[in-house]
């Protein structure tokens, strides 16, 4: 296996722009050395401290307002048929207004501090499952996955959602008796539902961590972001009820 070392990132990396830098350093998955040459190269161009974590926010900003020349949402990516009618914002395109109204709420919530988003993520970790209200079991993010086949065609898909630990094995194993049944019948199903199966399998016996996932963390911001968003268009509300708007008035709270 060959391996790279620091130097190696540096002469790869430093002809990117800032704004790249961060976007590889906040989404990609990195090597430790790839990290360090970054960070080497930050450095070298003052982009350290509290300038750093405001590049580092503009820069998510950014990632979820770029757009794709495919024929893939801009926020999921899944492609689709290029004919079907997009939800459109700008130059963006998403598969449907889910997708669009989760692009806005993960980028408004890079502006939440990450100890606010720790906090919650730890409340809803220890909290009731939403899936069976009981309490006692982590609740984290449960992933399941799918195949369906049929002669030429075969279908995968990947769902997540937040429960407890006995309700996502109760999905995994649900899962792979849906595989086991519908998955075999193609020639491509004959490959992939003995995957599927073995990766339902393996979640459901795989322990918990003790910090809060990535996932987790991340639906953390989301919820932060609906609720904010809540209060926010609550303080419109009252205040143009009231007869006293914020500042732009009622035309403000409309472009929102």
């Amino acid at each position: 296996m060959i391996s790279y070392d620091k130097q190696y990132f540096i002469g790869r990396f430093s002809s990117l722009q800032t704004e790249e830098l961060l976007q590889s350093l906040l989404v990609k998955e990195l090597c430790d050395e790839a990290v360090v040459a970054i960070d080497e190269i930050l450095q070298s161009r003052g982009v350290v401290g509290h300038a750093l974590e405001l590049q580092k926010q503009g820069a998510i900003k950014a990632f979820f307002r770029k757009s794709s020349a495919t024929n893939q949402c801009d926020f999921c990516g899944r492609s689709r048929n290029p004919l079907w009618n997009w939800t459109r914002d700008g130059a963006q395109k998403f598969c449907g207004k889910q997708c669009f109204e989760r692009a806005r709420l993960m980028e408004a919530s890079v502006d939440i501090p990450l100890d606010v988003v720790l906090d919650h993520a730890a409340s809803m970790r220890f909290g009731p499952c939403p899936v069976c209200a009981k309490v006692g079991s982590t609740v984290e993010m449960r992933h399941a996955h799918y195949v369906f086949s049929v002669v030429l065609f075969a279908y995968h898909e990947s769902s997540h959602v937040l429960a407890c630990r006995r309700c996502g094995i109760k999905r995994n194993v649900l899962a792979a008796i849906s595989c086991f049944l519908l998955g075999w019948w193609s020639l491509a199903g004959l490959f992939s539902t003995p995957v599927q199966i073995y990766r339902n399998v393996r979640l459901a016996k795989s322990p918990d961590v003790d910090v809060p996932s990535k996932d987790l963390i991340s639906q953390a911001r989301m919820d932060l972001a609906v609720n904010f968003r809540k209060l926010d268009l609550g303080h419109e509300i009252r205040g143009i009820v009231g007869g006293r708007p914020r500042s732009g008035g009622a035309s403000a709270a409309v472009e929102r």
